[in-house]
């Protein structure tokens, strides 16, 4: 075997039951870019690379350090798992936040805990997961925390950012277009800005101000 038909194998494409991982995780992704109604694309971003790097440390602590699951080939970490958990947790995520309001927030938390139990059930079902010291029903306590707590609190959150931004661009310090410190100031205000320490560099600033007005 050449090196080329070793990495083939190590991707692991034909894993039992990865079919279904293909055409669910091919599926949430585009809905998630299809049904973008609540959340601007900086919060599905945002979400996006949250919600995968969370699954990632759940598989790693749940299928390698208390070895309660295997998927695939568990000697491999192939294409499969790269869409389990780097695509369908975070597209999920993203649905759930373009629909869930105050008033449909229970009926929407247990449909997604329903669908994501289903979807765990199949995937046992279909051979892509095998479970050890698991069963789909420890699921729900993580499901209903991940849905009803951690989701909505993790839009709050980007969304309160958000906002805290825009009141600092509002007073911003404005520095006149003919004034030979223009760019090199406003650059400097939107870098402190946007790093997040305009409020931390009072002097800074100050001593932009100082600058601009003796020119």
């Amino acid at each position: 075997m050449n090196y080329w038909e070793e990495v083939l194998q190590r991707l692991d494409l034909n894993a039992k039951g990865a079919w279904l991982i293909y055409i669910g995780g091919t599926l949430l992704f585009l809905a998630s870019l299809w049904f973008k109604r609540r959340i601007t694309w900086r919060e599905w971003y945002i979400t996006f690379g949250v919600v995968g790097f969370m699954a990632w440390m759940g598989d790693i602590i749940f299928f390698f350090q208390l070895d309660l699951l295997d998927s695939g080939d568990p000697s491999i970490g192939g294409i499969p798992d790269i869409v389990m958990f780097s695509f369908v947790p975070p597209a999920i995520a993203n649905l759930y936040l373009n629909f869930v309001t105050t008033k449909n927030k229970w009926v929407l938390t247990s449909l997604f805990v329903a669908c994501s139990l289903l979807s765990e059930y199949l995937l046992v079902k279909a051979g892509f997961l095998i479970q050890k010291g698991w069963h789909v029903w420890y699921s729900i306590p993580f499901y209903f925390l991940f849905f009803h707590v951690f989701l909505p609190w993790h839009l709050r959150f980007i969304r309160s950012a958000e906002a805290a931004n825009k009141v600092q661009q509002d007073h911003a310090p404005v520095f006149p277009a003919n004034s030979p410190t223009n760019g090199t100031a406003s650059f400097t205000v939107r870098v402190t800005k946007w790093m997040g320490y305009h409020e931390k560099t009072p002097l800074l600033i100050k001593w932009i101000e100082k600058k601009e007005k003796a020119n």
